[in-house]
């Protein structure tokens, strides 16, 4: 997964796209891939996508509660992110919801 984080900031978006569809393969419950992906596809305008994959993302995350420690800053950028994917997509009151979720964990 590092790699296809590292993707984007070489300008290899479509590369590191391929790359997060193989670790979702691999790996179909992981928050973190999902959000990062989820992150990627909203910065080039995918943003219905990309609410797919925070929302699967804030899912899945209580399956890791063993590292709650670990948690807490990954759900505050989940729940910030949907927070940003609600807004764009025209549900402000769910955009709310969403940020102040993540305002709890942060």
């Amino acid at each position: 997964m590092s790699i296809a984080g590292a993707g984007p900031h070489l300008g290899q978006a479509a590369r590191a796209i391929e790359q997060y569809e193989a670790a979702l393969y691999l790996r179909p419950n992981e928050p973190s891939a999902h959000n990062n992906f989820g992150t990627l596809l909203a910065a080039r305008g995918r943003w219905k996508e990309a609410k797919l994959h925070f929302e699967r993302a804030a899912a899945h995350d209580g399956e890791y509660s063993e590292f709650t420690y670990l948690r807490r800053p990954l759900q505050a950028h989940i729940y910030t992110n949907l927070a940003a994917a609600s807004i764009e997509l025209g549900s402000p009151g769910e955009g709310r919801r969403n940020a102040e979720r993540a305002i709890e964990y942060d």
